[in-house]
């Protein structure tokens, strides 16, 4: 089901921090927290059991892909994680430096690396917007939903 790799949204009961909202499925009242507020990341509601979020603006989020580039996945994955594939990506660009450094590869394969190395927050990210958007019921289309549903299998560890 859609709502397997999501956080479960806390009852008003619990005393917990976060913002009042009400389910946009059966309206009943469940606690956002800030973060999830502010991001529209999705949560599964206690009492129906769907995903609660916001749609994504692409534009911004792949915009800020391009510009601030591994720092833009902290608009689309929880913290930790964008921890954690920042340190990855910082990683990774690391050792490729010194593979370059050492001119083991041709010019033209560095090129081609660097340049998928750049574009991969982006491409990341895309990714990740599908899957959201398709989380919350944006998918009609039969090949549509099957590409999506491969992603969500993929990327599910990031959400």
């Amino acid at each position: 089901m859609i709502s397997r790799h999501l956080r479960a949204a806390k009852l008003p009961g619990e005393g917990l921090k976060g913002i009042l909202r009400p389910c946009f499925h059966c309206k009943e009242s469940i606690v956002v927290s800030q973060w999830d507020e502010w991001n529209g990341f999705l949560l599964r509601c206690p009492h129906c059991r769907l995903a609660h979020g916001k749609n994504w603006k692409v534009k911004p989020i792949l915009w800020a892909s391009f510009f601030v580039s591994a720092f833009s996945f902290f608009f689309t994955v929880r913290p930790r994680k964008a921890l954690l594939l920042v340190s990855i990506y910082l990683g990774i660009g690391f050792a490729g430096n010194m593979i370059i450094d050492r001119e083991i590869f041709p010019q033209w394969l560095e090129f081609i690396a660097v340049v998928f190395f750049l574009f991969t927050p982006l491409l990341m990210n895309g990714a990740l917007i599908v899957v959201h958007e398709s989380r919350l019921g944006r998918s009609p289309n039969s090949k549509k939903s099957q590409v999506i549903s491969l992603l969500e299998e993929i990327l599910g560890f990031f959400n």
